[in-house]
């Protein structure tokens, strides 16, 4: 999955705009952390460390703690989530960050599907208890609907 960060076409004559989400991007990110979210950004599904490492070689990221610091900063600043489970990670939006979500992972292809848990699905998903959804994430293994399904 992931979150792609297009900048807008700009046609002859007209202003291009740039988002608060490009702007924090551009204006936040380190080098190293930019190229780790990048690829994140660019990938189907989570990625390990060590596949980040590996995309990133040829860039010139080649110690696995060159990663590991980019993907802590990327966290800390509401870019990536991990996802425990795969010990993967993903990108995300940052202007959700703080946002309860799920992660719904296909055990056939490990492919991801991100939802946002408004206050409604979180007490429909934890009632009678009471949840803080701050920062909440669930991990949910199924199938994906109808393609690997029906494999």
């Amino acid at each position: 999955m992931g979150v792609r960060v297009e900048a807008p076409v700009k046609a002859a004559g007209q202003s291009s705009h740039v988002s608060i989400y490009d702007e924090f991007i551009h204006e936040t990110l380190k080098p190293n952390e930019f190229l780790v979210y990048e690829a994140l950004q660019k990938s189907k599904s989570p990625l390990k460390a060590y596949d980040i490492l590996e995309e990133l070689h040829e860039k010139g990221l080649r110690a696995p703690m060159t990663i590991y610091r980019a993907l802590d900063a990327l966290i800390g600043k509401g870019c990536v989530k991990k996802i425990a489970s795969l010990n993967a990670y993903i990108a995300i939006t940052p202007e959700v960050a703080s946002e309860a979500r799920a992660f719904l992972i296909c055990r056939k292809c490990a492919q991801v599907k991100e939802v946002i848990l408004d206050g409604e699905k979180l007490t429909a998903l934890f009632s009678p208890m009471t949840v803080d959804g701050d920062n909440l994430t669930v991990e949910v293994f199924a199938e994906c609907f109808q393609v690997c399904r029906d494999t």
